[in-house]
């Protein structure tokens, strides 16, 4: 593993958390859909990282992102 698998875990879950942050104080209704599909992009992305990583482990063969 190089630096940028384990470093895109980590940046997925900050703007997760950063975007969820934001939807608590927003009002705005367009703004906070768009806040959600962030929240679900990252979401996906980071859950996505974490099977080629337990993939990775089991086979012992190279991580591609």
């Amino acid at each position: 593993m190089n630096l940028t698998t384990r470093f895109l875990p980590k940046w997925h879950l900050y703007l997760k958390s950063y975007n969820e942050t934001l939807l608590e104080g927003c009002l705005d209704e367009r703004f906070r859909a768009k806040l959600k599909k962030k929240i679900q992009y990252h979401h996906e992305r980071y859950m996505e990282i974490a099977l080629l990583e337990d993939e990775y482990i089991e086979n012992g063969s190279s991580l591609k992102l």
